[in-house]
């Protein structure tokens, strides 16, 4: 399972945008949250929700075990 990266790369597609500059300037700590609302609210930026596809990843666990 570790060497078919069969948790490991879809844990990096779900959080490849946290890879940006801006979304790691968040995570250090180098934005406050009203910086943060007001590039939300200039950009227009509307998250969508995504699933986790948990169900999926616990059939490839079993799949394993």
């Amino acid at each position: 399972m570790i060497e078919d990266e069969a948790l490991s790369k879809p844990l990096a597609q779900r959080y490849a945008g946290w890879d940006a500059p801006e979304a790691q300037a968040m995570l250090r700590g180098e934005r406050s949250l009203e910086q943060i609302a007001a590039r939300v609210m200039s950009e227009g930026i509307e998250p969508a929700p995504r699933s986790g596809r948990q169900e999926w990843l616990e059939n490839v666990v079993n799949r394993y075990v």
